[in-house]
């Protein structure tokens, strides 16, 4: 009798012992996948300092740890990503950079419309606009983006998209801007900003 009381304590032992070891495994499991699904789950910038718009690139870069080191030739960049097509393509690779040419839909002719897409000179058609762009690309990845205005008309009603954007809390990482405002050689069109206007 004594020996079957003595065998039952031990199981009972074992038995609380295999439990709380359980537990303790499947809390420490539960604690993994918390913070590695919380760490996937993040995205965009953390650091409010190099998450502004008007951040430098290289800081961003850094910050994601896309870039091992402030090294501008580290910074992979996918040129004219402009069409549906060449958008998906650039978000779909590893170039770290996306720049894009910004003009307005029909400019210069009878269907213009100050809607700003993404083309360049000469062309004033494309399948993207501005707006479509910039939603895919802030919600599709963690690149820079360069926007090349190719019109001085599509300058205002982008930069007030971007402003609107920013302030929804969409932006997130550095944007260029740019524009010619020389012309260049070569150029059978112009194509320069007025830099004064």
């Amino acid at each position: 009798m004594a020996y079957l009381k003595e065998c039952s304590n031990k199981q009972t032992k074992w038995m609380i012992i295999a439990s709380v070891s359980s537990l303790i495994l499947v809390c420490v499991i539960g604690l993994v996948l918390y913070f590695t699904l919380q760490k996937v789950t993040q995205s965009g910038c953390e650091q409010d300092a190099v998450c502004r718009p008007d951040a430098d690139m290289l800081d961003y870069l850094l910050s994601l740890g896309q870039i091992s080191q402030r090294d501008s030739l580290l910074v992979t960049w996918y040129h004219a990503a402009n069409s549906q097509k060449e958008m998906w393509a650039a978000l779909n690779s590893n170039i770290l950079v996306l720049e894009a040419d910004v003009t307005v839909e029909g400019l210069n002719t009878a269907n213009e419309t100050g809607i700003p897409i993404m083309a360049h000179p000469p062309a004033i058609y494309s399948d993207n606009t501005l707006q479509q762009w910039l939603e895919a690309v802030l919600a599709n990845s963690q690149k820079g983006i360069k926007l090349d205005f190719k019109s001085l008309k599509a300058v205002g009603p982008s930069l007030d998209l971007l402003q609107q954007l920013t302030k929804d809390g969409k932006v997130r990482r550095p944007v260029w801007i740019n524009a010619d405002i020389l012309r260049g050689p070569n150029v059978p069109i112009s194509i320069e900003i007025n830099a004064t206007r």
